[in-house]
């Protein structure tokens, strides 16, 4: 049988129910624990490993077959050259476009309808009106990205009406929940017509502070920007500056 062990970090716990389903499957020998539990038979024995380990742990596991990562991004395991060659890697890529897109949507409410503003009067005890809100309905939302959590924040933005214009890497003509469709080279060209900008692309050499001073510069003074990607593809020095000179209204990183 296959020893295989599934981390619980700090921040997940396995359900009885989810720890049911691991163990349903006879080839293998789950077990559960924290990183910091493990023993040196763990780091011996273990075929696969399910979570997050820290990287530098890795080289520790003598027979270490396979790692399936619980987040979509894998740069903390393959930018390096410590990650064993031997090891297949696998991610989570699919999983986080429901609750994601939910999150940014959250999100662009918040700004749009100044609820953080009112909420800062109101544990003081102040009712003032801020000034105008803004609606979704009638908006041009810029969608950087458009895989799992971009295509769904498009559909959700298209059923709130919406009109999306998505950037994407590879433009194949047939993407849904978009009203236009732009290749990456053509982010320049429409970020000026954004009045929200929400970016779910991963973190590559092309990304890297890709959102910078001069793409700031390019949007509308009243404009959002929301960021769920990998947050070195924003410059943060720029964005602080973009903000506090309010060369864009919201940023969220």
């Amino acid at each position: 049988m296959i020893k295989a062990i599934a981390l619980e970090n700090v921040w997940l716990n396995f359900s009885d129910e989810t720890k049911a389903a691991f163990k349903k499957n006879k080839a293998y020998q789950f077990q559960f624990k924290k990183e910091e539990e493990l023993t040196e038979s763990d780091f011996l024995e273990t075929e696969v490993l399910v979570g997050l380990p820290k990287p530098d742990l890795l080289a520790k596991y003598k027979n270490l077959k396979w790692l399936q990562l619980l987040s979509a991004g894998t740069n903390g395991y393959t930018q390096g050259a410590n990650f064993p060659q031997e090891v297949v890697l696998t991610n989570a890529t699919g999983t986080y476009g429901l609750t994601i897109s939910e999150h940014l949507l959250t999100m662009a409410f918040v700004l749009l309808r100044k609820f953080d503003l009112y909420q800062k009067q109101q544990e003081k005890e102040i009712w003032e009106n801020i000034g105008q809100i803004q609606s979704i309905y009638g908006s041009t939302v810029l969608v950087h990205g458009l895989g799992d959590i971009g295509s769904h924040f498009a559909q959700k933005i298209q059923a709130l009406g919406g009109h999306v214009i998505a950037v994407k890497r590879t433009v194949y003509g047939d993407e849904e929940f978009a009203d236009e469709v732009y290749a990456e080279t053509d982010l320049d060209k429409v970020l000026p017509r954004a009045d929200i900008i929400a970016s779910s692309v991963p973190g590559t050499h092309e990304t890297y502070k890709l959102f910078n001073q001069e793409k700031f510069d390019l949007m509308k003074e009243n404009a959002i920007f929301l960021n769920v990607g990998r947050g070195t593809n924003v410059d943060l020095e720029a964005l602080c500056d973009a903000l506090e000179s309010k060369k864009i209204g919201w940023g969220r990183n």
